[in-house]
């Protein structure tokens, strides 16, 4: 799918960006210690209440900021499908 594509293109970004995936690896690791199972993907309340918590949300705007400033362009289908890989 495009979909997929399009994360296969974000991923090799990535993989040139060191400094994007050891953010990437801190907030899934914080995630995960904030209660989501990796296993399944979260629901809608899950997502509310992970980024109710000022960690989270501080750790999810470092994120942004560095796809931003890599020109990375991710839609939450994506990151959805980019999550899942992980």
């Amino acid at each position: 799918s495009d979909d997929e594509a399009s994360v296969r293109d974000l991923i090799s970004k990535l993989n040139e960006n060191p400094e994007i995936k050891e953010i990437l690896a801190l907030f899934q690791l914080l995630l995960v210690s904030k209660g989501l199972n990796p296993e399944k993907p979260p629901s809608m309340m899950e997502i509310m209440r992970l980024f109710a918590d000022k960690e989270v949300r501080e750790m999810a705007g470092k994120l942004k900021a560095k796809f931003d400033e890599a020109g990375i362009q991710i839609s939450p289908d994506q990151m959805n499908l980019f999550m899942g890989m992980f």
